[in-house]
């Protein structure tokens, strides 16, 4: 019967020459196995490629796999005790290995039998080896710890390992689903059945987890498989897995058995129409939100033709309001262009909006107008370029909007529950139209930078296959419901 001590030392293979720490240099005993390891319990082949040997050191011993194999030329080995002074001293092959550490393999005696040690691998290196530090061969049940992980008790079992008596190769859910993971593999290996079997052997096993703890229903998992080869259409049937056909057409995705993809356009966040129109932040990204959040509140859709005149002087009164405030908005440049620039539009359009009301209010409408008109007359000179304007005269203007406002009432507000963010169905056709609206009422210098990007909404909005996924014809309905949205109570 052989002890611990010389169990441990026929499993030596050979000594570490150099440490770096992405990989250890061994230089192999001239006793090591050559092809075929007998005294590892039970037969492998050894050295070669993605073997594992271990260090051992002060927790435990260091996993390593071998990357690289290899004979080099060396001197002869000496031994102190005995000189052969008619040896001639050529170059010995030795053969060295290439190792990359893998991770700790922790040594625990048994609760239950204290008498024998349990073995569980965890990820890093703590404790780096020395140069002189053996390299033994795993035993069995140390193989079985490093490919099984350990036991994981909640491992879902994707396969076995062959090389390692059949050990179980199981994955925590919890941890590969967490992360960024990658299936590779030759054409014809197996990745998509691979993929397949991690999601209906992870359903399976939290099913079993379910009813273990007498919880009723379906696990409450999520998976979306971006299919482009159509391979995984009928692999998730007894799931109850919805197939969706990107082209969004009924027709195409009725014959493949599957449902048209709709996303509608109205549906989107703030973020999601960032990203879809390429809206730049300072003049294009504001306004977008203020004309998603205007539109989804009903600022355009659903309200008479009263209301938008309203809403409309209201913001000009406000913008002249605030000029009057501030001198250098009126007197100094730029200050004095954009002014001009305002009153130019204010001009336009209340003699547009004139002609649509009823006569009272668009005599006053004309009246403003004039009167905007001719301070801008006086103000612009044959190049086009404004001289400072007196406050007395934007007064005068602000008296006069004071008293219109007064014959149409109260202003509505929109709603301040509704944002960009808002579920709400609207009319996306309208959004590339009330932009370069909303640009005009800005600032005139402004266009510029939304007419570029209103034109790149109508650009996509108009495309066929865009069009059929974003602008359905028909309601979109999530589980068997209209989708609709109303705003929390206070």
């Amino acid at each position: 019967m052989t002890s611990y001590i010389e169990d441990i030392s026929s499993l030596i293979v050979g000594t570490v020459e150099s440490v770096a720490p992405n990989e250890f240099r061994v230089l192999l005993d001239s006793d090591a196995p050559q092809t075929t390891a007998l005294n590892a319990t039970v037969p492998r082949g050894f050295p070669r490629l993605n073997g594992y040997v271990l260090i051992p050191n002060e927790i435990g011993a260091i996993v390593a796999v071998v990357t690289w194999i290899g004979i080099e030329r060396s001197h002869f080995p000496k031994i102190s005790t005995h000189k052969d002074f008619g040896l001639v001293d050529l170059p010995f092959p030795v053969r060295r290995m290439v190792v990359s550490p893998l991770g700790t393999l922790r040594h625990e005696i048994q609760q239950d039998n204290p008498n024998r040690l349990i073995h569980k691998l965890s990820r890093g290196v703590s404790i780096f080896p020395s140069v002189g530090d053996k390299v033994l061969l795993p035993t069995i049940d140390q193989l079985r710890s490093i490919i099984e992980g350990g036991g994981e008790a909640n491992g879902v079992k994707i396969g076995t390992s062959s090389s390692v008596a059949d050990a179980k190769v199981s994955v925590d859910p919890d941890k590969i689903f967490g992360r960024h993971l990658a299936v590779l593999g030759n054409t014809g290996s197996g990745k998509s059945c691979t993929v397949a079997g991690l999601i209906h052997w992870t359903l399976e096993q939290a099913q079993k987890a379910r009813n273990k703890q007498q919880r009723q229903g379906p696990v409450n998992a999520r998976f979306i498989v971006l299919d482009p080869n159509g391979e995984y259409r009928t692999a998730f049937q007894n799931q109850g897995a919805r197939v969706y056909c990107v082209s969004g057409e009924i027709e195409e995705a009725d014959a493949i058995g599957a449902k048209p993809l709709q996303v509608p356009a109205w549906l989107w966040n703030a973020q999601e129409w960032t990203a879809f129109t390429g809206a730049k932040p300072g003049v294009q990204r504001p306004l977008l939100l203020q004309a998603l959040r205007e539109l989804k509140a009903g600022a355009v859709a659903e309200s008479s033709n009263e209301v938008s005149i309203r809403r409309l002087l209201t913001f000009f009164h406000q913008k002249l309001l605030a000029i009057i405030e501030t001198p250098s908005q009126y007197v100094e440049f730029p200050g004095v262009r954009n002014t001009g620039q305002l009153l130019e539009n204010i001009a336009q359009t209340c003699t547009d909006y004139a002609l649509q009301m009823e006569l009272e209010v668009g005599e006053k409408l004309q009246n403003i107008a004039s009167l905007t008109a001719e301070v801008v007359r006086r103000r612009k000179d044959r190049g086009g370029y404004f001289s400072s304007f007196v406050r007395s005269e934007l007064e005068i203007l602000s008296g006069e909007f004071n008293s219109l406002m007064s014959m149409f009432g109260a202003v509505e507000t929109l709603s301040t529950t509704v944002d960009a963010n808002s579920p709400i169905q609207f009319d996306t056709d309208s959004l590339p139209d009330y932009l370069e609206e909303l640009s005009r009422n800005e600032s005139s210098s402004n266009s510029g930078y939304v007419q570029n990007l209103s034109m790149r909404i109508r650009t996509l909005l108009s495309d066929t296959k865009l069009r059929s996924i974003i602008s359905p014809n028909t309601d979109l309905q999530l589980n068997g419901l209209n989708h609709t949205w109303a705003p929390a109570m206070e």
